[in-house]
């Protein structure tokens, strides 16, 4: 009995205990920088997202959404400062080579879920462009 359980607690253990691999990115436009934190699995993506402007408090958040090709679309989910509920916005990502550009454009919501309008999303005169970097302390 004893060694079923230690067995079964063993593959408990060693199963909670996946390794997430993220990578980290900064971009920076004049006073204000963003850090990316992402893992693109296949035709998905999660991570954090965080944005400091100026010296106001940094905006954290996770975000998930799909991959299609070289474009990311999905959600952005943070919390205001000083705020009870959670924001939901629309955000996406174009990778060029090693690098992620941010897109912007027209916002609709469908059923709760904000979304760029189609062909409202662009990514000319991106406001930040994201280049890797190590491990920034504001993810540990």
């Amino acid at each position: 009995m004893r060694r079923c359980l230690l067995l079964l607690f063993t593959c408990a253990i060693s199963c909670s205990q996946t390794k997430e691999e993220f990578t980290y990115y900064r971009g920076i436009n004049n006073n204000d920088t963003a850090y990316l934190a992402i893992n693109i699995n296949g035709n998905d993506f999660y991570g954090k997202y965080v944005l400091v402007k100026g010296w106001e408090m940094p905006v954290i958040g996770d975000i998930t959404g799909k991959v299609k090709a070289d474009t990311l679309t999905g959600t952005f989910i943070y919390t205001p400062y000083q705020h009870r509920h959670p924001k939901r916005t629309a955000f996406a990502l174009l990778r060029r080579e090693d690098k992620f550009l941010l897109g912007s454009g027209a916002e609709i919501v469908y059923m709760g879920i904000p979304h760029y309008a189609p062909g409202a999303l662009y990514f000319d005169n991106s406001k930040f462009v994201f280049e890797p970097t190590d491990k920034p302390l504001i993810f540990k």
